[in-house]
């Protein structure tokens, strides 16, 4: 094989590459038809395929990792192609199989049963010092097994972890930085997803260790250390992970480790908190739940007297969410329900009056609430509609937590109706409240309206309209098929054939990655499904083979589905 694949290749990714190939992460490669398939050894175990020419010569490569299916050459196949290159030898077709006739093959249960009695025969041979010396090796050796062995028997996690921990965090952060730094070449950036995988780890599985061994202390400056060193923003721009989930785990401790705290040691961490704040210009944006969980659990009045004189003039919904916590944190409750109900088209302050209104059971006054939030937030506008429609379904829980029939069923066709929050489970609902009389009236204005949406196939469907919902697949030729089709085959199959064919013929144009062969694939033999579909189908998959002959994951996915190519 030439070394021509290499330009279809950007350096970062054939250095990566080859860190894999160099550090064993190619598992197995087997010879096919097309050329080689093999498993690699990322984040997850992804598997590749190399298609070759008849001079042995790369034409194209594919893997099911998220940075090919965008579209991209990815490190895991450079590692592949440099093991054929550098390797190539070991995976020639010369290699003679082996004569595996009597040999019986062994269940993996049986295998893992024999290992484990044979590992513990050993270990009731050995003495304590033997046992002593083995356990302090494999410790020794592996980070993991000294982690799980000081976690499930140590009273207190050493200083080393607590190092490694931060550590950790710094590494990922670095590689986050360094992954960012340079041209926006991708949507998606494998290297940044890897780091933020260890993030997770970090956060969600390894911190919490010290929470659990009482290590509050540890704990809180490993996660402040955390919410310092993290770039949130290249998180959430640039990787395929919401910042928020980040963010979210470190709160979470913090907020445990306040709370389990001695006296002496929440004053220390109150101070800390308030050190970090003092360097930070907005309260907003990304440090918004970081200053909602000082108000709210360390009620840190200091903070509160400032955040209103910061923001008490702004309309904004983080600052007027913060100045509702500050007013409630300093005790001034009547300068809270000014400030809820003089802001009833802003999303914290609709959640912050409900949220009291549940917490106080007051059911009458929660309902009067949401109706000023719908009058406040009318349907004819587009910003405030979101908030009216919440009111509305809101409303419709309380009406049916406490069995208020007559208000239910009004608000429930309203809501279909006036502002089409019609999902099919609501207008289901609403056709057993209401007489049959009534609901032929509202079906057919929801027949007419066209407003339900994915659900209107379902709703057609349900009511055994049949010439109608023809109609409405053949407008909607975009949506994928639905069970609903093959019952349409029985009654109208010239017409659900045309349709089904249209929809493969359009999936097949300008496949360029796996999630798009795969597509294709589901539409084809969807159509091949149908009796008077199959040879359309067969002349599709003959076009599109003349257009894609040396397209391995094509053929691939086309043959999971029983197509022989």
């Amino acid at each position: 094989m030439n070394g021509e694949w290499k330009d279809c290749f950007s350096s970062r990714i054939l250095n990566r590459g080859y860190e894999y190939y160099e550090n064993g992460n190619v598992l197995d490669i087997e010879k096919t038809e097309d050329g080689y398939t093999a498993t690699v050894d990322g984040s997850w175990e992804y598997t590749v395929t190399i298609d070759l020419d008849d001079e042995g010569d790369f034409i194209d490569a594919d893997c099911d990792c998220p940075y090919s299916q965008d579209g991209n050459y990815c490190k895991h196949e450079a590692a592949v192609l440099y093991a054929l290159e550098l390797d190539g030898d070991e995976y020639s077709d010369d290699i003679p199989a082996k004569d595996n006739a009597d040999i019986k093959p062994v269940a993996a249960e049986e295998t893992h049963e024999t290992s484990e009695s044979k590992i513990r025969e050993i270990v009731k041979k050995m003495d304590k010092e033997e046992l002593e010396s083995l356990v302090l090796d494999l410790a020794s050796s592996h980070g993991n097994i000294a982690d799980n062995i000081l976690h499930i028997y140590a009273d207190k996690m050493p200083h080393s972890y607590v190092q490694k921990l931060e550590n950790e965090i710094y590494s990922a952060s670095s590689d986050l930085r360094n992954a960012a730094d340079g041209d926006w070449y991708s949507d998606f950036n494998e290297d940044m997803e890897d780091a933020v995988i260890r993030l997770d780890k970090t956060l969600g599985e390894d911190l919490p260790v010290l929470l659990d061994k009482g290590q509050f202390a540890q704990a809180f400056d490993v996660a402040l250390y955390a919410w310092n060193n993290i770039p949130f923003s290249i998180i959430e721009e640039r990787t395929m992970r919401r910042s928020s989930d980040i963010e979210d785990e470190i709160l979470s401790v913090l907020e445990s480790a306040y709370t389990g705290a001695d006296t002496k040691q929440r004053l220390q961490m109150k101070n800390r908190l308030s050190s970090v704040l003092e360097t930070v210009d907005s309260y907003t944006g990304h440090y918004y739940p970081f200053v909602e969980m000082v108000l709210k659990v360390i009620e840190d009045e200091d903070l509160a007297e400032k955040v209103i004189k910061k923001y008490g003039s702004e309309d904004d919904r983080w600052s007027v969410g913060l100045c509702i916590l500050a007013f409630k944190t300093l005790g001034r409750e009547n300068d809270m329900w000014n400030c809820i109900l003089s802001h009833l088209d802003v999303e914290t302050a609709v959640d912050a009056g409900i949220a009291e209104y549940e917490k106080q059971s007051d059911t009458k006054s929660l309902i009067e609430f949401l109706r000023k939030v719908k009058e406040a937030n009318p349907v004819s506008s587009f910003r405030m509609i979101n908030l009216h429609s919440a009111a509305s379904s809101r409303l419709l829980d309380v009406f049916r937590k406490n069995n208020m029939a007559a208000d239910y069923k009004a608000e429930l066709e309203y809501n279909i109706l006036h502002i089409h929050q019609n999902n099919l489970d609501r207008i289901r609902e609403y056709k057993r409240l209401a007489g049959s009389r009534k609901w032929k009236e509202i079906y057919a204005k929801l027949k007419n309206a066209g407003t339900v949406g994915s659900d209107m196939p379902l709703l057609l469907l349900g009511e055994k309209d049949y010439e109608a919902l023809m109609e409405w697949a053949e407008k909607n030729a975009a949506y994928r098929p639905l069970s609903y089709e093959r019952i349409l085959y029985e009654y109208y199959p010239d017409r659900v054939v045309s349709l089904a064919a249209a929809r493969a013929e359009r999936s097949s144009d300008g496949m360029s990655n796996r999630s798009a062969y795969s597509h294709f694939a589901e539409d084809l033999a969807y159509l091949r499904a149908y009796e008077k579909g199959q040879a359309a189908a067969e002349k599709i998959l003959e076009d599109v083979m003349k257009r894609y002959p040396r397209h391995p994951a094509l053929k691939d996915e086309l043959r999971s589905r029983g197509f022989i190519v």
